[in-house]
This record gives structure tokens, C-alpha cells and sequence, in this order.
């Protein structure tokens, strides 16, 4: 492994985020389910939505004066989650990549920000298990307690959907329609239910309701094996994941595998630090036979608003 060293690695790399940058950030944005529908929001610490409910106002004409209605005043808080990446590649770690499969990528004769290594490094390791984790822990991440010295679960860095829902459903702050169990045979019907369920002001407006990827499946084999696909003069024009005379789509989510949880909010929002990028660059440091990466961001996921939010009662 001559002229391949811990010093080497760590100047190249710390070029690399900057060089990479705009392809880094694209790829974390186009990647990311979540982020891919929800509203950005920026705060410092608690992105708070005021709610105010009027009771009604209006009333039959009469002489005397009759004060009628009022205001309650209410707010959803979304806080801030501060996550960390702290990684480590050790000389052990580069004896293995440049002595057996990746030692071509070492070139010699190339300034160290363009070794095809640590563009790799950074948007084919790095990245994609960041944006897939991240992506996951938006649903299902639930806060853990740190303690001192010991890393958290990934699903432990922040508090995602599934968690926030189940709390509002405790605290009687979403109410939510009654699907019963889903299976393969009855999805396009419990779908449909959910849709006459909804308040008439929402039956036609539109949006995405958001469930697993493969409830997202057997919805459209169900329709399909229901009324064709309308690939036929006589199939049915449904040839999506669109809800029949609806302006809603089906999305199917990764992250909500295993969920029988069906979603609809246009009011579903994500947030990040105020003053901070998107994503923040990446710390390189070296110690003896050692480089360390560390990358510190701040995120939340969340629901605007209630009044137009909507969930089934699956888990």
C-alpha cells in the first residue's frame, strides 16, 4: 500500500464534499421519500402552527344585541431533532479497499479531489445509507434517552410518523376512520371507505393517500383483477394508483413496510435547522492509522395542522 496513507485519505476526502456538492445534495433530495411530498419548514428549535377554531357565528336578525361565538386557540409543535454521523475508517479499512478490489482507484498522477475513490466513498457508501436510514427513521423513528458514551439506534436519533400519530390518536388530537384489517383482496374497497369517510370538503380535493409499498401493490392488483387496467377498449381507465372519481393518488412508501397505516395530509411537513444547509459539510480529522468523518444536521417530520389530516386506525 505504498504512497497511500491515512493523510492522504483524509485530504482527499475533505475536497470531496465540497467538489461533490451539488451532485451530494441533488442525490439526498431525489432519494428521500419523505422530502420527496412534504413541505420544507425552518426553525430554530420548535416550528409552531397556530390553530384557531371559531364556533359559529351566524344567527337570526333581531333587535337586541346577542354576542354569539368565540375562538379556541390551539398549536401543533414539531421540535427539532440534532443527529449526528460520526464514522471511522481505520488502516485496516484501506488495506482491505486498495490492496484487493479497489486499488486501480488510486491515481497517482491525479490531484487527490478527483480519485474516482472518494466521490465513490461519498455518493455510493456514505449517502445512500445515510438517505436510507434518514428515510426510515422519518416514520419510524422513536426519540431514545442518550446515554453518555454510547451511540443511540439509527431509529433512536429522532421521532418519526408512526410514532407522532399514535400519540395524537392518544391524546384525541386526530380521530381516526375505521378501516378494520387490509388484506390483498380488500384494499381498494377499505381505500374507498377511507375516501367517503373523509369530511365532503376533502371527498374531492386532492392529494396522496401514503401507505407501505406493498399495500400500494395489492391495491393495484386488486383494482386490476376487479376491472382490467385499461389496456383494453374495455378496460377501466384506471391505468394508476388513482382513486375512481377522486383527485387522490396512492403513493406506496418504503419506510411504512410492515404498516397498515394509510396517511392523508397535505399539510405533512419536514424540517431543518434555520441558518444551517441542507446539508451541512462533512468534519474530516485524522488521528494515528485513523480517519474519522463526523457531520452533525438537525431534523423533524410532522403535520402542519390537524383540521385536514386524516389516518386510518391500523397501526
Amino acid at each position: 500500500m505504498a504512497n497511500i496513507t491515512i493523510e492522504a485519505l483524509a485530504t482527499s476526502l475533505k475536497r470531496a464534499p465540497i467538489t461533490y456538492a451539488k451532485d451530494i445534495a441533488q442525490k439526498m433530495r431525489q432519494d428521500n421519500e419523505w422530502e420527496k411530498y412534504a413541505k420544507p419548514r425552518k426553525t430554530l428549535h420548535t416550528y409552531t402552527a397556530p390553530i384557531a377554531t371559531v364556533t359559529d357565528v351566524l344567527q337570526a336578525y333581531q333587535c337586541d344585541w346577542t354576542p354569539k361565538g368565540g375562538v379556541n386557540f390551539d398549536s401543533v409543535d414539531n421540535t427539532l431533532h440534532r443527529i449526528k454521523f460520526d464514522y471511522e475508517i481505520t488502516c485496516e479499512d484501506m488495506e482491505v479497499l486498495y490492496e484487493t478490489w479497489l486499488a486501480e482507484w488510486y491515481e497517482m498522477y491525479k490531484d487527490s479531489k478527483d480519485w474516482a475513490f472518494t466521490k465513490y466513498i461519498f455518493t455510493e457508501v456514505i449517502l445512500p445509507k445515510l438517505v436510507e436510514e434518514q428515510n426510515n427513521n422519518y416514520y419510524n423513528g422513536v426519540a431514545a434517552v442518550i446515554t453518555p458514551g454510547t451511540a443511540t439506534t439509527s431509529i433512536g436519533s429522532m421521532t418519526g410518523l408512526k410514532k407522532k400519530i399514535a400519540d395524537y390518536i392518544t391524546a384525541g388530537k386526530l380521530v381516526p376512520i375505521v378501516t378494520g384489517a387490509i388484506t390483498s383482496a380488500n384494499i381498494v374497497d377499505k381505500v374507498e371507505a377511507m375516501q367517503d369517510a373523509l369530511p365532503p370538503i376533502y371527498q374531492k380535493a386532492g392529494g396522496n393517500f401514503y401507505m407501505s409499498q406493498t399495500m400500494a401493490n395489492w391495491y393495484w392488483r386488486d383494482y386490476r383483477g376487479s376491472f382490467g387496467t385499461g389496456n383494453g377498449i374495455l378496460g377501466n381507465p384506471n391505468d394508476g394508483l388513482k382513486i375512481d372519481n377522486s383527485n387522490k393518488n396512492i403513493i406506496g412508501m418504503a419506510s411504512m413496510e410492515g404498516s397498515q397505516r394509510i396517511i392523508y395530509s397535505p399539510n405533512l411537513i419536514w424540517g431543518s435547522r434555520t441558518g444551517e444547509p441542507y446539508l451541512p459539510q462533512v468534519i474530516i480529522d485524522t488521528e494515528i492509522r485513523k480517519v474519522k468523518l463526523s457531520m452533525v444536521y438537525s431534523r423533524f417530520i410532522g403535520f402542519e395542522y390537524f383540521f385536514n389530516t386524516f389516518v386510518n386506525d391500523q397501526a
